[in-house]
């Protein structure tokens, strides 16, 4: 495991070092992200869901992650009473501490770490997160920040969620090669370009005064999420092959969309960019940490 993050973190730094002699900028970022959501991504989300079989008691997951996260909701929730921040700042709290980089980082990580027949579970674990997020969190703290809840629409549609609905349909008929192997063959560029990407948009411009913040944001979200995972996961008896992933999951830092979610719910763009450098930055530390304990 300490092999496969200080890897990924190799590639993370290279795509820095890269941005600041300006080789990369942050136009090529985004035709980095465009490659990656619009096509790596749904090959890997589709060659995984039609080449796997959902075993064990993973309907499960549909308990356990929405409770999961009205915990961790309450607690950094709890965390912005204490810290006395305005409803703004309140609400970027938990969003930074909530939503985890799950497809970008997640996607490829349990693939390399757990094996190919764990990574159908990680996605379900994704999809359900995020979809949840849209539909119940979503609203409550755009109306907290301001931000129009109309714009919710647009996130539900998307090349990767296309891919999912559509490897279920097909995970039950035959594929020929000549589609599968080109999108094997695409699916196999996400680790390199992910890593690339997160290192062309890190930022490390982070004052002192900020981590009154982003101190709380980074222990709820890198540490004591897995451990809300764990502990539901083992009242409901879930089994260790569709628990490694969830964890893993639960260990991501802060997704970088969360600032584009922000954005649209009017809270501190500032603060959450800022949320995913930093849990980004840690991460490494402590997925090494929590694996060797929990994995």
């Amino acid at each position: 495991m300490i092999v496969k993050v200080i890897s990924f973190l190799i590639i993370i730094l290279i795509g820095f070092t890269l941005k600041k002699i300006n080789f990369f900028n942050e136009k090529d970022g985004e035709v980095l992200k465009k490659i990656i959501f619009n096509i790596s991504l749904p090959a890997l989300i589709f060659v995984s869901i039609t080449s796997s079989k959902f075993e064990g008691n993973f309907y499960l997951l549909f308990i356990m992650v929405p409770l999961a996260i009205v915990i961790q909701v309450s607690l950094l929730f709890i965390t912005g009473l204490l810290l006395k921040v305005d409803r703004k700042l309140r609400a970027s709290i938990i969003l930074s501490g909530l939503m985890g980089n799950t497809a970008f980082l997640g996607y490829p990580l349990i693939e390399h770490v757990l094996g190919s027949t764990a990574l159908p579970y990680g996605i379900l674990f994704d999809q359900i997160n995020f979809y949840f997020f849209l539909i119940v969190l979503f609203p409550i703290l755009a109306h907290i920040g301001g931000g129009d809840r109309g714009k919710i629409k647009k996130f539900f549609i998307s090349p990767p969620f296309f891919a999912f609905i559509t490897g279920l349909i097909m995970r039950n008929f035959a594929i020929p090669n000549l589609i599968m192997e080109p999108l094997i063959l695409l699916k196999h560029t996400i680790s390199p370009l992910v890593m690339l990407y997160l290192g062309i948009n890190l930022e490390l411009n982070i004052k002192p005064r900020e981590l009154k913040y982003l101190l709380p944001v980074s222990i709820f979200k890198l540490l004591v999420f897995p451990f809300i995972i764990l502990s539901i996961s083992l009242l409901l008896k879930l089994e260790s092959f569709i628990l490694k992933p969830a964890l893993l999951q639960g260990m991501m830092p802060t997704m970088m969309a969360s600032t584009i979610f922000g954005v649209e719910m009017g809270l501190d763009k500032k603060l959450l960019t800022k949320g995913v450098a930093f849990t980004t930055i840690l991460s490494p530390l402590t997925l090494t940490l929590l694996s060797n304990i929990l994995l």
